[in-house]
């Protein structure tokens, strides 16, 4: 069996030292959200929404893709993105 972590929604100051934790543990790698670029105004309510405006929760975090380097860079064996 291999284990994966997620790093979605994670802050980015977060970000290499959970990669480094999951190499030493023995981690096969690490995922990232789907979600790389949002549209700038919405057009209608997100589904699964829980905020008053309808807005999905991660919106306003900055962009996803720069996460897509720091993890290779705190492990020796899961590969970059």
């Amino acid at each position: 069996m291999r284990f994966h972590q997620s790093l979605s929604f994670l802050p980015m100051d977060q970000v290499v030292p959970l990669t480094t934790a999951c190499d030493e543990l023995g981690y096969a790698g690490m995922y990232l959200s789907d979600h790389l670029f949002n549209p700038r105004e919405l057009g209608s309510r997100y589904t699964y929404s829980e905020r008053p405006d309808g807005a999905p929760g991660w919106v306003g975090g900055g962009p996803g893709w720069v996460g897509g380097g720091p993890p290779p860079a705190g492990s020796s064996t899961i590969p970059p993105l």
